[in-house]
């Protein structure tokens, strides 16, 4: 939470029994305006407080004003003084040898607490005052490295209101932001507008997703901190990325070369271009040298060094995003084992494909269009029902009383029959399947709670225009390499709209 809104943030934990005292929240306020202040941050956050045995540590979280596509966060720590001093990153060899030693101690709270004694003839190492050279220290380094990450999970703190659980009846799951992770920046093409970047994901449904569970407080929303490029949540996908992202670089290139049909299925977990097939990721080939004359471009050091950066980011974003929606999901699952629930995931596309100067007028083939509001995906046809021999994540009919409440909140499709779809989705409001049948993560989540009763996942598909509004997409097809600023008031429009279309279903007694 940030540093202004720390009092009000705090009571939403109060409930849960995590509270601060007077003194703690005065000093807290004081200590992060002060190193605000100091280190230039854009904006300060209280991450949280770590307990130890004889004192506590209280983490910040600071934004260095900067480039969006590879935001800038520094980590900090302080005691009962609250005089921050920053959280230094251990070495592989120093995170080892602190598993090895602590295991699953708790923390002492004394920063210079020495981890084992020193050898026999060596002297106890002279620490400063805030014991920069200690092993607890580090130690609580490395134990926040893990668990920091930014996750954002609105209404999070509502998880710990026994009274808020049993009334929780949606989680939506939001794919994946625009932001590049540090770790990637050899690899990313240089060339790269913010347009293409922002497009590249599903950039606007974090903000509508948030004003959402803002608005619905039987609405939880989970978000994804980092862009596709990282790892696709909804592809599968294993811990080793190098062999389909090789693949995936070979058809790339054979396609270049030859002049063949690309296709990417079943080898974009990690999708290297953009779907006007510009270069997001560059082949190791290309990036190798860029900043170490010393790699040999194709080598298996340069291959390393991109699969190296891929996991290590995928384990401090994408991977802690899967994590915090179990937590959520069987929270709520534990909490109201009898159901509903409602989990949905939560995307959006453009309608329209980029053009080399930044406009997106390239219009898609008709069957690829999208409709003008949303393409829900259960796994059936047309209908929503189930294709021959396959099952659907959510009934037919379900699927289409469902959108039917959406698309009259929205106040489009009065007239659509939905048993009788028009030959193409762009033609209609709604469609269902196409062009989007629904990924991997809903098909995971249907098969986890398949034995909750009262519980069905499917996956939206949002037209972008539809959640920019008119003046954001109308700007959009002008050529450019900006990306319009979020239109407030149409967001909290489009969330009123999800609101009362959730009224409707739960009126209805539907999940």
């Amino acid at each position: 939470m940030e540093n202004q809104d720390l009092e009000t943030g705090l009571k939403y934990c109060a409930a849960g029994g995590q509270v601060l005292n007077c003194q703690e929240i005065a000093g807290l306020s004081g200590g992060l305006a002060l190193l605000k202040s100091k280190e230039q941050f854009q904006r300060i956050y209280f991450w949280g407080k770590v307990f130890g045995q004889t004192a506590d540590y209280y983490v910040a979280c600071g934004l260095r004003n900067g480039d969006f596509e590879f935001p800038t966060k520094h980590f900090f720590f302080s005691g009962k003084e609250f005089q921050f001093n920053a959280l230094m990153q251990p070495t592989q060899e120093e995170a080892d040898r602190i598993v090895e030693l602590c295991g699953d101690k708790p923390l002492t709270g004394a920063a210079g607490t020495q981890l084992e004694p020193p050898k026999e003839g060596e002297e106890e190492p002279q620490l400063d005052e805030n014991g920069e050279h200690g092993a607890e220290f580090l130690r609580f380094v490395f134990f926040a490295i893990i668990l920091v990450y930014l996750v954002y999970i609105c209404s999070l703190y509502k998880l710990s209101e026994s009274e808020y659980l049993p009334k929780l009846r949606m989680a939506a799951k939001r794919h994946a932001s625009a932001a590049f992770p540090e770790e990637l920046r050899p690899f990313i093409n240089a060339d790269l507008s913010r347009r293409k970047q922002f497009d590249f994901s599903d950039v606007i449904t974090g903000p509508v997703g948030r004003a959402w569970a803002s608005a619905d407080e039987q609405v939880v929303f989970v978000e994804n901190p980092h862009a596709r490029i990282v790892v696709d949540p909804n592809r599968e996908h294993g811990a080793d990325p190098g062999p389909t992202l090789r693949e995936c670089f070979s058809r790339i290139r054979d396609t270049r070369e030859n002049g063949k049909a690309l296709s990417l299925a079943g080898v974009d977990q990690v999708r290297p271009i953009t779907f006007s097939g510009e270069d997001v990721l560059l082949d190791p080939e290309e990036a190798a040298g860029k900043d170490d004359e010393t790699k040999t471009p194709g080598s298996s050091e340069s291959w390393a060094d991109l699969v190296e950066a891929l996991k290590i980011s995928a384990a401090l974003g994408p991977d802690i995003y899967e994590a915090a929606v179990k937590t959520v999901v069987e929270a709520v699952r534990a909490a109201r084992p009898k159901g509903p629930l409602t989990v949905i995931g939560f995307h959006d596309t453009n309608e329209w494909k980029m053009r080399q100067d930044g406009a997106l007028v390239v219009e898609r083939p008709e069957a690829d269009r999208m409709p003008p509001l949303v393409n829900f995906g259960n796994q059936g046809n047309f209908s929503g029902d189930p294709l021959e021999g396959k099952a659907v994540l959510t009934p037919g009919p379900e699927m289409r009383r469902i959108a039917d409440a959406w698309a009259s909140a929205f106040r489009l499709a009065p007239g659509q029959d939905f048993l009788q779809p028009k030959e193409f989705a762009h033609m209609e409001p709604v469609s269902f399947n196409r062009p989007y049948p629904g990924g991997h993560e809903v098909r995971f989540w249907s098969a986890e709670l398949r034995d909750m009763p009262r519980c069905i996942v499917y996956q939206v598909e949002f037209a972008r225009a539809a959640l920019l509004g008119h003046k954001a997409a109308a700007e959009l097809r002008q050529p450019g390499s900006s990306w319009p600023a979020t239109d407030d008031a149409h967001v909290a429009w489009v969330a009123e709209r999800l609101k009362d279309a959730s009224d409707v279903l739960r009126r209805a007694s539907c999940p």
